[in-house]
């Protein structure tokens, strides 16, 4: 049978020394609390080994309530990095196994007697296990085998501590040594243990991974998509089916005056500018579409509508956010337009250079007719968006109607020429 105190030894070697590096890890990579919150779990649990490891040679208070208490806590650190992977912040029931334990202890009969304090002990660690195996199983990170079998590996604790559990209640020990189960546990939990580290990494690395992957096609500035991920959602879009939106819209952005803003206020203020255009813009684009930047002042977003006008309305709400209110720049508050080309085709047909041609083509003609307002292309026509309504206008159409009345004036100053 393994000695408890060399159990207890070893693991807290094994914990505290992992727990040390996955906070020198964290120090180096601020933003990834997760491996600052498993840190502090692995110190927390190896502290609460040591005590009770100690016990004989501390006060028993420190030695029991409080080791215990201290061992229990690091579940709420591991069920808050489980829950970091997802973006997600810490639950409050997380801290449930150690308030499990410390109400057990205000009640004498338990606080007093071994075998009592090692049930509960049992339990609460038994929750704890439970809760991180929940928590993993229901995650979204890396792939659903490594997390199915993490979730297994912690519900064979969950097991392993209620066979304890269920021991000490029918044996009724006064001491360690009376517990004949202790050994198995110690020998599942520093195998679990590994096993546990092991897929955990296998974890961190597939997280690190979609990190990566996501820093190639984000913009560092804005945080929105660049040109490398837009033409990945591109093809995602273009191929799902949508019958209520057969349509394909791009649809381009360029602030007006751009290099302006830069020579009057400096680049910090530029950059300010980007980065409050992207927010407002991101907020109003509907769901199922993507926003991103292409280079410099310039932006993009692709979406399936139904019809060109639903594409012109889009465009039209985020130009007439922008112009609304001026954009707070760390020199001044800004001013800020945009002029819009916008481009559709059917989504089964769409093809991505014809849609930025026709997109490029619109925004001139947006540009060309005074800036801050949408143009449209539809294929075979440019249609500019009339800024009170949003409505689509024929510009072609409207110049023949022109010349027609250019015409019929000549005309008319002609007849009455010749009648005097």
């Amino acid at each position: 049978m393994l000695d408890v105190r060399t159990g207890f030894l070893l693991w807290t070697i094994q914990a505290a020394s992992l727990g040390a590096l996955l906070i020198a890890v964290w120090l180096h990579r601020l933003k990834d609390r997760h491996f600052l919150l498993f840190g502090l779990g692995l110190i927390s649990h190896a502290s609460g080994l040591a005590l009770v490891g100690a016990r004989g040679m501390i006060p028993d208070f420190l030695s029991i309530q409080i080791a215990n208490a201290v061992t229990l806590s690091a579940f709420a650190f591991f069920v808050g990095a489980l829950r970091r992977f997802d973006g997600k912040t810490t639950p409050p029931w997380a801290v449930l196994p150690p308030l499990l334990w410390v109400a057990g202890n205000l009640f004498p009969f338990i606080r007093d007697d071994f075998s009592n304090r090692v049930m509960l002990y049992s339990l609460s660690a038994a929750l704890g296990f439970g809760l991180m195996s929940v928590v993993i199983a229901r995650g979204g990170t890396s792939s659903l085998r490594y997390r199915y079998i993490l979730s297994g590996v912690w519900a064979i604790h969950v097991v392993s501590n209620l066979l304890l559990a269920a021991r000490t209640w029918r044996q009724d020990p006064q001491g360690f040594q009376d517990v004949g189960v202790n050994g198995f546990v110690v020998i599942v939990g520093i195998t679990g243990f590994i096993t546990a580290i092991v897929i955990l990494a296998k974890l961190l690395i597939d997280r690190s991974e979609e990190r990566l992957k996501e820093l190639v096609r984000t913009d560092p500035l804005t945080g929105v998509y660049n040109r490398r991920g837009l033409l990945e959602v591109y093809e995602r879009l273009r191929s799902v089916p949508f019958r209520e939106r057969p349509l394909l819209a791009v649809i381009v952005f360029d602030l007006d005056h751009f290099k302006q803003i830069n020579d009057t206020h400096g680049h910090q203020s530029g950059d300010a500018v980007l980065v409050e255009f992207a927010r407002r813009a991101t907020g109003l684009i509907p769901e199922g579409g993507v926003f991103g930047r292409s280079g410099g002042e310039e932006f993009a977003a692709i979406l399936r509508v139904g019809e060109p006008r639903h594409a012109a309305l889009v465009g039209e709400t985020i130009r007439q956010s922008l112009a609304a209110s001026p954009v707070a720049a760390p020199s001044a508050e800004i001013e800020v337009t945009t002029s819009i080309g916008i481009a559709t085709m059917p989504a089964g047909s769409a093809d991505l250079d014809r849609l930025l041609s026709g997109a490029d083509r619109a925004l001139y003609v947006a540009k060309d007719r005074g800036r801050n307002r949408c143009a449209v292309w539809t294929g075979d026509k440019i249609l500019s968006v009339h800024t009170d309504t949003a409505d689509l206008i024929d510009d072609q159409t409207d110049r023949q109607v022109a010349a027609l009345r250019m015409l019929a004036q000549a005309a008319s100053d002609e007849h009455d020429v010749l009648g005097s």
